[in-house]
């Protein structure tokens, strides 16, 4: 079953990424880039890569004048699922790049803990001001970014997205992107603030309701392989670990990391 979820991710995440970026199909992977969020990680990047035959060292000057060209930075690889990370790894690893896994997870049931009392969970469409919180409330320019670009998709209405609120503040975020038959969770965090008060379990019970009102078949989640907290969470609510992904970034990523 493996390789159906990680597929399902990739999937996905082209859908995702292209909400922000603009795409041109290079000969050996897709180039997402944007010049409204130039340093903003994800809105620049290399997906899809397939070598076949062609050396990494030689797509690794291809994709630096094409981003340079543009005034840009290339910040993450993503192989395809059936190219070997192997020689794309050695490669990047000349640069000061380095591997980093993502576990996928996805759904087995459902285990829905019902409404938690004291939280309150909205759509971040009603919320913005709030769900904007959620991003910049560990402060910096950069989270300012990473906010604007979340506020932004927003704008999709495959995305939705909620915000929890705990004594008049909010404490918490997570949203559902769909696609096709895919619903893959996105942006899912707890602040300081709403953990042991009942706000992860909540924001599960809204996204519970909406994979039931759409009947999505497949759902699923993806996360930093080294993060056990995040991931027993989503064991707990009914996902298994199915698969991973690599990927590659530099070392400014690694110390600066961003999600939306």
């Amino acid at each position: 079953m493996s390789q159906s979820t990680v597929a399902a991710v990739l999937r996905s995440d082209q859908a995702y990424y292209a909400q922000l970026s603009r795409t041109e199909t290079l000969n050996n992977g897709i180039a997402f880039y944007s010049e409204a969020f130039p340093s903003l990680h994800e809105a620049n990047q290399l997906r899809e890569i397939v070598l076949a035959g062609r050396s990494a060292a030689d797509l690794y000057r291809q994709v630096e004048d094409f981003y340079g060209g543009r005034g840009l930075t290339c910040f993450r690889w993503v192989p395809a699922v059936d190219q070997p990370a192997d020689a794309i790894e050695a490669e990047l690893g000349r640069h000061g790049w380095s591997a980093r896994r993502r576990a996928c997870l996805r759904l087995r049931e459902l285990v829905d803990f019902g409404e938690q009392r004291g939280i309150r969970v909205l759509p971040a469409r009603a919320m913005r001001r709030a769900y904007r919180e959620t991003f910049t409330s560990e402060g910096g320019a950069a989270r300012d970014v990473v906010a604007d670009a979340a506020d932004e998709r927003l704008n999709d209405p495959r995305m939705d997205a909620y915000v929890a609120v705990w004594e008049g503040r909010a404490v918490g975020r997570g949203a559902l992107f769909t696609i096709g038959e895919i619903g893959h969770v996105r942006s899912f965090r707890v602040l300081p603030p709403g953990k042991g008060v009942g706000a992860a379990d909540a924001l599960m019970h809204q996204i519970a309701a909406v994979c039931r009102r759409l009947t999505i078949p497949i759902v699923c989640y993806d996360v930093d392989a080294a993060d056990d907290g995040a991931i027993r969470l989503f064991e707990r609510s009914g996902f298994e670990r199915d698969g991973e992904i690599v990927e590659f970034v530099p070392q400014t990523v690694i110390d600066a990391p961003q999600r939306t």
